[in-house]
């Protein structure tokens, strides 16, 4: 005897309705590229779906976590079936977060691919957002390569001639020797980041850089850029800073050059008489020219014109010496004046 089928269950009315409720607040989303087809929630920024898996989110993100642990209300809106968040990030930046999120093997994280800087900049402020560390660690890597602590590190043989020349070229760094396309009016909002995410360390390079630049892109309007959550546009205060260091820096490159010719033509000169009268020569013309600040980190400030050295070979290897003592001297007041509490900070005049 066969057994008896099943019995299909009744649909209910309140089944029907819960049905027709669900089929009301299904919506339809344009797919960004990241889209899971058995993902389970879709994030939506800028009117752009990004199908992901809740539970990865919830893995490395404290905050995607908890937001997954709210009651959802039974008309929150669906998409494929799946809970929907609505995002305040741009789609860009959510998108190079998701894709670093998702693929740790991705380029984000290897360390020879040059990334942009709109995508550092997404990484360290989403990573920070959404308490990603691996993410924001990455960033804040990169970036430190960039603008590091020590001065050696900063001015090494490929960026004294990129920074002496850097508003005649695209890049503030070249691209073979970092991991992070850089342009000079990045630095701007570099100064801003390292601000808002208690990043001090990146301050001192980072506003040498941005003294390279001129001063009415420094404070002017009409030269305001804003991506993403980041902005291009300085403070009032960092502006002013900014505008002091320049003064600072131009008085110190003449100091530093002058006192690095102070022993030309002493006991151990080779030629005493041909060394002093090209010193005279060239404390001259120190003085009667502009020589900005553009070099004051720059190790080949005393071979480029208008100062360059006609010394003997050993009163040259001392200019260089003394030179390099002095400008080492610079960027540690410069540290110490970051590193000075809120409000005592004061910069220290350029011969002290």
């Amino acid at each position: 005897m066969a057994p008896p089928r099943g019995k299909k269950r009744k649909t209910s009315a309140a089944d029907a309705s819960l049905d027709e409720s669900l089929a009301a607040n299904e919506i339809e989303v344009e797919h960004g590229k990241i889209w899971f087809e058995d993902g389970s929630t879709v994030l939506i920024a800028e009117g752009k779906g990004f199908k992901v898996y809740q539970g990865i989110l919830s893995q490395h993100s404290e905050v995607f976590r908890d937001m997954f642990t709210l009651p959802q209300p039974p008309e929150a809106e669906t998409c494929e079936g799946c809970p929907i968040v609505h995002m305040q990030d741009t789609a860009e930046d959510l998108l190079c977060f998701l894709t670093a999120l998702h693929d740790s093997t991705s380029r984000y994280f290897d360390k020879d691919h040059i990334l942009t800087f709109i995508e550092v900049s997404a990484m360290l402020r989403l990573g920070s957002k959404y308490q990603v560390e691996r993410i924001r660690a990455e960033a804040v890597r990169r970036l430190e390569l960039c603008f590091p602590d020590d001065l050696d590190s900063f001015c090494t043989t490929g960026s004294d001639s990129f920074i002496y020349c850097a508003p005649d070229f695209p890049y503030f760094y070249e691209p073979s020797r970092t991991t992070v396309s850089l342009t000079l009016d990045d630095c701007k909002a570099v100064i801003n980041l390292a601000r808002a995410h208690d990043l001090n360390n990146l301050l001192p390079a980072a506003f040498y850089s941005c003294t390279l630049i001129a001063t009415e892109e420094l404070v002017l309007q009409k030269h305001k850029k804003i991506i993403g959550g980041t902005s291009w546009v300085l403070s009032d205060e960092d502006a002013v800073l900014c505008i002091e260091l320049k003064s600072w820096f131009k008085v110190a490159l003449r100091i530093n050059i002058a006192a690095s010719f102070v022993s030309v033509g002493d006991d151990y000169c080779q030629f005493p008489d041909s060394c002093q009268e090209s010193k005279s020569r060239m404390l001259e013309r120190l003085f009667g020219k502009d020589l900005g600040g553009l070099a004051l980190l720059d190790s080949y400030s005393l071979t480029y014109a208008p100062i360059s050295t006609e010394f003997c070979h050993l009163c040259t290897e001392e200019c260089k010496q003394i030179y390099s003592e002095k400008r080492q001297a610079v960027w540690e007041k410069l540290h110490e004046y970051f590193a000075a509490p809120a409000g005592s900070a004061r910069l220290p005049r350029a011969d002290e």
